[in-house]
């Protein structure tokens, strides 16, 4: 049954570009940021909804503690956990790149949550020392 109402799903034309249109909404916003962050933000890439971010690595960080996570592979974590903490945004990183942040919002997703989460980014990428909470 799941996947037949999977399957209908996909047949839904209206859906569909819904889900393009947030996809370039998405993409746009963080491509964006991107242009304005290129220290911090290295690439935006996917398909519709299904977006990755990737982060610079920060192996020369003025901060010993983001230039430690950085070196170790722990950053995108690090980021993606202040994302739930401080924003209630929950993505994970990919475990083939740990500083690209995996995002696969709902089909469903709204205007206004996508432009939340650009605006969640972009804090990250204004203060990166922040979403340590230990320097």
């Amino acid at each position: 049954r799941v996947a037949l109402a999977a399957v209908d799903l996909l047949a839904d034309e209206e859906l569909l570009a819904g889900i393009r249109r947030r996809g370039e909404r998405l993409k746009g916003g963080l491509e964006a940021l991107r242009r304005r962050f290129p220290e911090q933000l290295i690439d935006v890439r996917g398909r519709g909804l299904m977006v990755g971010i990737e982060f610079a690595k920060m192996d020369d960080s003025a901060s010993p503690t983001i230039r430690t996570l950085s070196s170790q592979g722990f950053l995108g974590f690090v980021i993606a956990g202040h994302l739930l903490d401080e924003e209630r945004i929950r993505v994970l990183p990919t475990l083939s790149r740990p500083e690209t942040l995996r995002l696969q919002p709902s089909a469903y997703v709204t205007d206004a949550h996508i432009d939340r989460l650009i605006g969640a980014v972009e804090k990250v990428c204004v203060n990166p020392v922040s979403y340590t909470h230990l320097t």
